[in-house]
């Protein structure tokens, strides 16, 4: 979501052109980051955020302007970590509490290589038995970058998380497929 008024862009950087403006409270959609020289410096960066505020539109903000919507239930596991992506992978319907999402979050620490977007894949399922979120899945280590793609394959939820290669450009997907609360590497098919 859009914390504060923010240029829109057509390409990441300070001199490009304006779409238009975004206001606070604008929900956006990230796709993809890039981190630019900051103009004028040479030590300082620029992270921007490509973003979709709406299904016909697709720009660049920079990062400040934009704060990770959170869920409630899942931030107070956040042990230390940023969360710099989250998706609804999954609901469920328990008893007592009623529906409930599953997620998938991308992890980041502060302080991090500032090319990567998250260090690690967590996924929250809900106990139907003790009523709370678990951990399902989690992978450290990752050079993960936007998109965190979410799918489907027949009744099995997916996501795809891309990593960054040593190279700084070529990015390596990597799916994932859910079998109730268990999550497996996704085997492709023969060819």
């Amino acid at each position: 979501m859009v914390k504060q008024t923010s240029n829109f862009r057509l390409e990441p950087g300070r001199s490009t052109a304006i779409i238009r403006r975004l206001e606070p409270g604008t929900k956006v959609e990230i796709l993809e980051r890039a981190t630019l020289p900051r103009p004028g410096s040479s030590s300082s960066y620029d992270v921007w955020l490509k973003v979709r505020p709406s299904p016909a539109e697709i720009g660049w903000v920079l990062s400040g302007g934009v704060e990770f919507d959170i869920p409630n239930d899942i931030a107070q596991y956040s042990e230390e970590y940023t969360y710099a992506a989250v998706k609804i992978i999954n609901r469920v319907q328990d008893p007592i509490a009623g529906e409930i999402n599953w997620y998938v979050v991308g992890e980041r620490r502060p302080g991090h290589d500032p090319y990567v977007d998250f260090q690690g894949i967590r996924v929250f399922t809900w106990n139907m038995k003790k009523h709370r979120y678990e951990t399902a899945f989690r992978v450290k280590g990752l050079r993960g970058v936007y998109p965190l793609v979410i799918g489907q394959d027949g009744v099995n939820p997916t996501f795809r998380v891309y990593e960054l290669e040593e190279d700084g450009n070529s990015k390596t997907p990597h799916d994932f497929v859910m079998f109730g609360v268990i999550v497996r590497p996704k085997k492709a098919l023969p060819s």
